[in-house]
């Protein structure tokens, strides 16, 4: 028998295999916890973040919790999906606040802006799947009766192709924020064409909304003498008649977060001092690419060191060290993502 026909006898069962293995990881693989964001965040060690910030995919994709480190010596990460509902957020916060106990929590509040309770309990669904702590989960069961079923905790499957398919790109996304603790780069530049905000239109949340505020402030209040919280909206220019109203919207509750003793920050309100251009630094309309990211990051630095004049907990060698490794493991990579996107930038 010739050796090439010996090749192909064996490479042919070879490539059947990993086909077949690669169609049921795709159609029958089961949740892997530790895929999700959700469920790194809480692999992080316990009490080593100075700074939580729970969020959407705004925050995953426009935020750089290792150059924070690098740069400021401040440790943080990121709790953040695509989105995270209000109904997660106020169920989050005493989770992140026992697995860290962080100086300072920012919350991204724009969801309130349109998420509805109709679809919250897939959303909470998410969260019960992709959390391992057996605590957090018995607090979700007991205020949320059809967890406890287990037979229910996997509803996701019901849009069985769409969320295997989802699956497979987690399983290769989310391996690598392990290293960038939960920063997800983006190499695209897409040029937003801004639209003109009115200085002094106000909206009105919607009645969800409105319940949700109330709810995540009444979480909030049980912990404000401990976590310094910052209701907060990341960075973008508005370019869609939703993205106004979202800005109108969240004017209305500004003054009163303030009042009850909270600060509001919306980093939208300060793209010239963050440096963000339209025409270099986004992803697309709403998230910012890796020159974006580093922009707002070390913005978000100097507000940590300057307007809240942050005081850093005195961390372990293991926490110094599983940063600096993070870091040092993923330089590389991000500047090679840097240098590609100031190439095209400079175009």
């Amino acid at each position: 028998m010739k050796k090439s026909h010996i090749v192909k006898l064996i490479l042919f069962p070879l490539i059947l295999i990993g086909c077949a293995l690669s169609m049921n990881f795709l159609v029958f693989a089961k949740v892997d916890d530790s895929l999700t964001s959700y469920g790194q965040f809480y692999q992080e060690i316990k009490d080593s973040l100075d700074v939580a910030f729970i969020g959407n995919s705004t925050l995953r994709e426009g935020f750089i919790p290792l150059d924070l480190w690098n740069d400021y010596g401040i440790t943080s990460r990121g709790l953040s999906s695509s989105p995270t509902h209000p109904e997660v957020i106020k169920n989050a916060i005493p989770h992140v606040i026992d697995a860290q106990h962080p100086k300072v929590m920012f919350i991204d509040i724009n969801g309130l802006t349109f998420q509805q309770k109709a679809n919250a309990e897939f959303f909470i669904k998410q969260y019960y799947s992709s959390i391992t702590n057996v605590d957090y989960k018995k607090d979700l069961e007991e205020k949320y009766s059809y967890l406890k079923d287990k037979g229910e905790e996997f509803e996701l499957f019901k849009n069985h192709n769409n969320f295997r398919q989802q699956q497979y790109w987690e399983s290769i996304v989310y391996p690598a924020q392990f290293k960038t603790k939960g920063y997800y780069p983006n190499r695209i530049i897409y040029k937003v064409k801004p639209l003109d905000t009115d200085p002094n239109l106000v909206m009105d949340l919607p009645s969800d909304g409105k319940e949700y505020y109330e709810d995540i402030l009444s979480v909030c209040d049980t912990y404000k003498d401990e976590v310094k919280f910052v209701f907060t909206k990341m960075p973008r220019f508005n370019s869609t008649k939703s993205q106004l109203d979202e800005t109108y919207m969240l004017r209305s509750i500004k003054d009163d977060i303030v009042l009850r003793g909270y600060t509001f920050y919306d980093f939208s309100e300060h793209l010239d001092d963050i440096g963000l251009l339209p025409n270099q630094d986004f992803k697309d309309f709403e998230h910012l690419n890796h020159l974006g990211a580093k922009k707002f990051t070390n913005y978000f630095g100097k507000y940590l060191t300057e307007a809240i004049n942050l005081k850093v907990k005195t961390h372990s060698d293991e926490v110094i060290d599983d940063f600096n490794k993070a870091y040092f493991d993923t330089y590389e990579f991000l500047k090679k993502i840097e240098d590609k996107l100031n190439r095209k930038a400079n175009r």
